[in-house]
């Protein structure tokens, strides 16, 4: 299930041409090379010295491996209360152990794995009253985040919301809900909102909440489908739209009425659609009976 290599990334930059000599009363920054024709002791042109340096690479092995761990907890690919060893995450990444120790060590930061005291790394799973907070935090964050998108949005990401709706509403048709790709478009779809919403501090903080809750949240989806229990509405009930409509799951439900609001630019309904999303999905984990299986948050 792993795929290290699927991210490019640059090679490492070096800067070998510049040293600093300290003088009696200032220090001076010359190059190894004459550059742009500076005079020994002299400070270079800024532009010259500037082509000279090569740039240094805002990404560690490190950050590689957090973010494919982060993705992997993030779509579920992790039960909640799974245990993993860093040994076997690293020969499962296909890397060494410190990039990994140090991507384990963000991520219990994150509250998104815990730190066992065998030194063994337990996934996330919430108690009842963490998972309550954690969902009425969401809903005030993605609601905000939701009704700003609604007049901030571009042609083009409203484009890309509506695609990511159709996958996920094409798999729950045909059955396939609970499969890693549904998951991922579910998830695609709520962060092209939250990316419209162009707010980056919040967009960071529901980022941080989804981490925690992905892995309860994709096992709860798949018993869902599995059971068939309170998967879909009955024809004769109100959608959350106030229309009697064919019998659709409540999840993509939601969804229409998300997009419906994002095309109207209709920023109050736009919250309340997410708000609809975040709490009905809330209501089925929380019937599904895993929460009440873990008696430490």
């Amino acid at each position: 299930h792993f795929d290290p290599e699927r991210n490019e990334h640059g090679g490492r930059g070096r800067c070998d041409n510049i040293f600093f000599l300290a003088g009696n009363r200032k220090a001076c920054c010359i190059a190894a090379a004459d550059v742009g024709g500076a005079r020994e002791g002299a400070l270079p042109d800024s532009g010259a010295l500037e082509a000279n340096i090569a740039r240094i690479p805002r990404d560690t092995l490190a950050d590689r491996v957090y973010a494919d761990l982060t993705e992997l907890v993030l779509a579920g690919r992790f039960p909640p209360g799974e245990k993993l060893t860093l040994r076997g995450l690293a020969a499962a990444l296909g890397t060494s152990p410190m990039p990994v120790r140090d991507a384990v060590g963000r991520l219990v930061s994150d509250k998104a794995l815990e730190m066992l005291p065998n030194r063994t790394v337990q996934v996330s799973w919430p108690s009842r009253e963490r998972f309550d907070e954690i969902v009425l935090i969401r809903c005030n964050l993605e609601g905000l985040a939701s009704e700003l998108a609604a007049t901030r949005r571009s042609d083009a990401e409203l484009s890309a919301i509506r695609r990511h709706a159709e996958i996920f509403e094409e798999l729950a048709d045909r059955a396939e809900a609970g499969s890693p790709r549904a998951i991922e478009a579910n998830r695609l779809l709520h962060f092209a909102v939250y990316d419209a919403a162009r707010s980056p501090m919040l967009r960071e903080m529901i980022g941080a909440l989804w981490l925690q809750i992905g892995p309860v949240l994709a096992l709860a989806v798949n018993d869902a489908l599995t059971s068939g229990a309170g998967w879909w509405h009955p024809a004769t009930e109100a959608g959350p739209s106030g229309a009697r409509a064919e019998s659709a799951p409540y999840m993509y439900r939601w969804h229409r009425d998300l997009v419906a609001a994002l095309v109207a630019g209709d920023g109050e309904a736009a919250r309340r659609a997410v708000v609809g999303d975040i709490t009905d999905g809330a209501a089925k984990i929380i019937e599904s009976g895993h929460l009440s299986r873990l008696t430490k948050s």
